[in-house]
Order: structure tokens, then C-alpha cells, then sequence
């Protein structure tokens, strides 16, 4: 391909460049001029092929020369970040931890609550034991024996269902409905305590009424238990007393939630009941001697009473009289027009003298009695000296 002489660019006609505008050869001598240097680029260190696209041809390629690598510079430190621009401020103290859990609420009932459920089923048992013992009593008929035995009953049914049933299924009775709060077992603080729980709760807890002071100590040791508040019977059972209005919702606290160990519940309980029959048998040692003085002297009384009741029919009475008179135990008997009813447990017995001095005697028997009780009309005395006349006899009196 023919080239120009002046230039050297690429031309169909030598002697015609369209670039350089000359006609005619170049003159003997002339030295086309340098073609300028492609530029290389920033990131390469060689002139590629592509960078003389578009350009003019030159008549060799002319590379870039190479310069050895700059060594990296010495990192400068990092600014202090901008307010409002980038990450947040760092706050002043110490960087904030997770977010703290509110403490859990305390679910215990208060001792004032205690009290206050204790009182009111007390006095709504002892209304309930009360009308038990009229009802034996009505029962009995007279029978004190029979009275006593069903009274007894009656307390072990008032207790068992009214305080022991509802506490072991539902966890509350009324005074306790009453007051808000409930029975559960310690391990959920939800669960009733149920009948086991229940009846070792109930059992040591009855222990503590039948001990003197036993209520107090109980009392003082919930008060100084803080902040579950167990007495000794919730201690002994596993059970814990609590507001109805909380629920688990509200979070639990972690403290003595583990259940009592059988041997813990089994030792407690003989105590309790140890103790009871100590303090009983004490009782009775002392009660018993003066519950039966005080039960003879009534029957002594009650004796004389029947004695001067016979002797006062016996004279206000008329028409025949056939003696002895004897009268039963639970029976009316007939003193000529009057009819004499001893009292409960006595039989009477009367005679009459022979001699025609009207002298009579009055005899009162009762099996819960040491000795009987003599009337004698002649001396004028009642007591324990014996009197009285054989011999059957008829009167008649106008």
C-alpha cells in the first residue's frame, strides 16, 4: 500500500494526500514527522491492540514504558464518625446490655389474708359443730353417752367436709373464697393439692389446734417466712397459699418449688401426731380426774333431787297406796293419785313403816353412781346413810 511521503498516512495517490493537502512527491530528504504516543491506560501497563481503533495508522507500535509499583501507603486511622451521618453516636457509659425481664409478681398470699380465711371458716365450723350437738342431743335422748359420741362425729364430718374435701379438690373454702386466695401444691403453683396432699395438710394441721399454743407457733412461723409465708402444715404437705388472681401469666418465682420428699412429709407427720397424743394424754391426766368429780357431784345432785320429788308426791298424795313403791328407770310410776317420773338414769324405790307412825323411806339408785341416796323421813336427813322397812303394806289416804 503506497504511503506519504510527507506524512507517512496511508493514501491511494503518493503524490495526493488528502491529510497533509500536498501535491507531488516529498522533496529529497524529508523526514515524516513522530507520531504521537497512544495513551495508556491507568490500570494496564502495555498498549493493546484495541487502543488504535479509530485512531491513525502508525508505522509501529510504541509501548508505554513500564514503572516498578508505588509501595502501599501507611493506613491513616479511621475519623471519629459524623453526627447524623453513618452509624448512630456512641452513647456515653458503658454500651447498653439486653433488655432486663421485669421481676415476676408475687403471687403469696399475705399473713393478714391468712388470718382473716382462718377465723371465718372457724367460726363458720363452730357454727356447724354446734348444731351437730344439737342435733345428737336430740338424738340421744338423755343419753349423755350417746350425745357425746354423736357430737363426736359430727366434728370429724363438719372438719372432713367442709375444711379437708374442698381444700384437697378445689384448694379453697369459704372463708378462704372469701378473702381471694386458694390452696395449691408447690411445685406449679397452680394444681390443688389433692387428697394425699390434702390429708397430710389437714392431719398436722389439726395436730396444731389440739396443741396449746399450737395455733400461735403455727402463726409465727408463717409470719417469719418470707416471702412464701409457709406454715408449718404447708411446709410438711409441699402446698403453698396463694392469690386467686394470679396466674402463671404473671411469671414464677424460682424459690423452694421442689415438692417435700416422702421421708420429710412421713417424719413431720408422726411428729405432729406424736406430739398431739403427748399433750392429750396430758390433758386427760388432768381433765378426765375433774371431768368425772364434777360429773359425780351432778349425778349426786340430781340423785337428791329425785329423792325429795318422791317424798313430796308421797305426801301431797291420795286414795291407796300399796308399798313398797318401786319405780323404773325411763318409767312413770303412780303414788296413789299422782303420778311420779324420775329423772334420767334413777330408780326409786319407797317403803313405808309398819308401825303405823307414817314414817317412810325414799331410796335413789342410778348405775353411774358411787352409792345411793337415802331419805329418811323419821331422822329428816338425806344422803348416803342407809334406811328403810320391809314388809309390804296398804294404806289409804283421804
Amino acid at each position: 500500500m503506497p504511503n506519504c511521503q510527507r506524512c507517512g498516512d496511508f493514501t491511494l495517490l503518493p503524490a495526493l494526500c488528502v491529510d497533509c493537502d500536498k501535491l507531488g512527491p516529498a522533496p529529497e530528504g524529508a523526514v515524516p514527522p513522530a507520531a504521537e504516543p497512544v495513551p495508556v491506560p491507568s490500570y494496564r501497563s502495555r498498549v493493546e491492540p484495541w487502543d488504535t481503533l479509530g485512531a491513525a495508522p502508525r508505522p509501529q507500535p510504541v509501548t508505554a514504558p513500564i514503572t516498578a509499583p508505588t509501595p502501599y501507603a501507611a493506613p491513616t486511622p479511621y475519623a471519629a464518625p459524623q453526627v447524623g451521618y453513618g452509624y448512630p453516636p456512641t452513647p456515653a457509659g458503658p454500651w447498653p446490655g439486653p433488655p432486663v425481664r421485669p421481676p415476676a409478681r408475687d403471687p403469696f398470699a399475705s399473713l393478714g389474708r391468712r388470718v382473716v380465711a382462718y377465723l371465718l371458716d372457724g367460726v363458720l365450723m363452730s357454727v356447724l359443730a354446734i348444731a351437730a350437738g344439737f342435733l345428737g342431743a336430740a338424738l340421744a335422748g338423755g343419753n349423755d353417752d350417746v350425745a357425746g359420741t354423736v357430737m363426736f362425729f359430727g366434728w370429724v364430718a363438719v372438719v372432713a367436709l367442709y375444711w379437708y374435701v374442698p381444700t384437697a379438690r378445689a384448694g379453697r373454702t369459704l372463708g378462704k373464697a372469701a378473702l381471694g386466695i386458694r390452696v395449691v401444691r408447690a411445685d406449679d403453683l397452680v394444681t390443688p393439692p389433692g387428697y394425699g396432699y390434702g390429708a397430710v395438710r389437714c392431719l398436722v394441721q389439726v395436730c396444731f389446734e389440739v396443741v396449746p399454743l399450737g395455733s400461735l407457733i403455727n402463726l409465727l412461723v408463717a409470719g417469719t417466712d418470707s416471702p412464701e409465708r409457709r406454715a408449718v402444715h404447708d411446709r410438711a404437705s409441699g402446698t403453698r397459699v396463694v392469690r386467686s388472681d394470679w396466674s402463671p401469666a404473671d411469671g414464677y418465682p424460682m424459690l423452694n418449688r421442689r415438692p417435700p420428699s416422702a421421708a420429710t412429709v412421713v417424719l413431720i407427720s408422726l411428729a405432729c401426731v406424736v406430739a398431739a397424743i403427748m399433750v392429750v394424754a396430758i390433758l386427760a391426766a388432768i381433765v378426765v380426774p375433774v371431768f368425772l368429780n364434777q360429773r359425780d357431784k351432778a349425778i349426786d345432785v340430781q340423785m337428791r333431787q329425785d329423792a325429795e320429788a318422791a317424798a313430796s308426791t308421797l305426801v301431797a298424795a291420795h286414795g291407796t297406796l300399796a308399798f313398797p313403791i318401786v319405780i323404773d328407770e325411763g318409767t312413770v310410776g303412780v303414788v296413789g293419785d299422782a303420778r311420779l317420773e324420775p329423772r334420767p338414769g334413777d330408780a326409786i324405790t319407797i317403803t313405808l313403816a309398819r308401825n303405823g307412825s307414817g314414817a317412810f323411806c325414799v331410796r335413789v339408785d342410778n348405775e353411774r353412781a358411787r352409792s345411793s341416796i337415802y331419805l329418811d323421813s323419821a331422822a329428816g336427813t338425806i344422803g348416803t346413810a342407809t334406811c328403810g322397812y320391809r314388809g309390804s303394806i296398804t294404806i289409804t289416804k283421804r
